[in-house]
C-alpha cells in the first residue's frame, strides 16, 4: 500500500482503508484467561504429532511470511491461548478511534505474541499495548468494555457465520474491495499488481463484506489509512 501511494500513476494516489476481521484458529479455546497451551504442542496437535510436525516445518510458511513483514523471529515457546479478547479490543478501537490507531494497535499486539509470546487474552496486556499505541486512549472506557462479556460477541458470532458461508477456513486471506479475494500466500508483488490494476482502470473499490455484520457506522466505512 505504501509503495502504490508513495508513487502513484495518477494525480491522486490510491487511498486505502484496511479492517481486520476476526478469524479464530482455536475457536473452541475456553475464553477463561488462566487457559493457555504452549504454541509448540498446539502444533503437534494440530500436525498429528511430533514425526509430522517436524515434516513441515521446513516449509515456506508463516515464518517467512513474517520475515518479510518484519518479524526476524518467531517464539515457537509462545503461549498459545484464545484470541477472543484481543478481536473485541480490536474491533472497539477500529469504531471507536481510526482504522490507524487500529493498525498500530495491531502491529504491537502481533509483536507482543509471536516476538515476545505474551499471552492474547491477557486483559492487562491489550490495555497497555493500546495505551501505548493510541495518545488518546481511554484505558477505563476499554476495559470496562472488555469486562462486558456480550459487549461485541453478537457480531463476532455473526462474522464467523459469514466467512464459513464465503468458504474462508484459513488465514491470512485478504478481500480487496469486495470483489478480489487473494491467499495469504501471495507475495508483495501480487498484491502491487492489483492495486496498480484497480489504479490504472481508476476504478473505485468502495465494497466492504463485512462492514454491516460488524456494525462500521458509514464513518468508519469511509476512513482511510495513513500508511505513513
Amino acid at each position: 500500500m505504501r509503495c502504490v501511494t508513495n508513487e502513484p500513476l495518477h494525480t491522486e494516489p490510491l487511498q486505502f482503508s484496511l479492517f481486520r476481521i476476526p478469524f479464530f484458529l482455536e475457536p473452541d479455546y475456553s475464553h477463561n484467561p488462566n487457559f493457555f497451551e504452549s504454541n509448540h504442542d498446539r502444533l503437534i496437535r494440530k500436525w498429528g504429532g511430533v514425526k509430522e510436525f517436524n515434516a513441515q516445518k521446513h516449509r515456506h510458511t508463516l515464518k517467512e511470511r513474517g520475515k518479510a513483514a518484519g518479524i526476524a523471529h518467531f517464539n515457537l515457546q509462545r503461549t498459545a491461548s484464545s484470541t477472543y479478547l484481543s478481536h473485541r479490543l480490536v474491533q472497539y478501537v477500529t469504531k471507536t478511534y481510526s482504522i490507524t490507531e487500529s493498525e498500530a494497535l495491531y502491529t504491537e499486539l502481533n509483536y507482543n505474541h509471536f516476538v515476545l509470546g505474551q499471552k492474547l487474552n491477557d486483559m492487562e496486556m491489550l490495555l497497555t499495548s493500546a495505551s501505548k499505541t493510541i495518545k488518546t486512549f481511554d484505558r477505563k472506557a476499554a476495559q470496562l468494555y472488555l469486562q462486558d462479556t456480550k459487549a461485541g460477541t453478537k457480531e463476532l458470532r455473526q462474522v464467523q457465520l459469514q466467512l464459513n458461508e464465503l468458504g474462508i477456513h484459513s488465514i491470512p486471506a485478504f478481500i480487496i474491495g469486495g470483489e478480489f479475494m487473494m491467499n495469504g500466500a501471495a507475495d508483495e508483488k501480487e498484491f502491487i499488481k492489483v492495486f496498480r490494476d484497480i489504479e490504472k482502470d481508476k476504478k473505485e473499490m468502495n465494497g466492504n463484506l463485512f462492514g454491516k455484520t460488524l456494525g462500521f457506522s458509514n464513518k468508519v466505512l469511509n476512513d482511510v489509512l495513513d500508511v505513513s
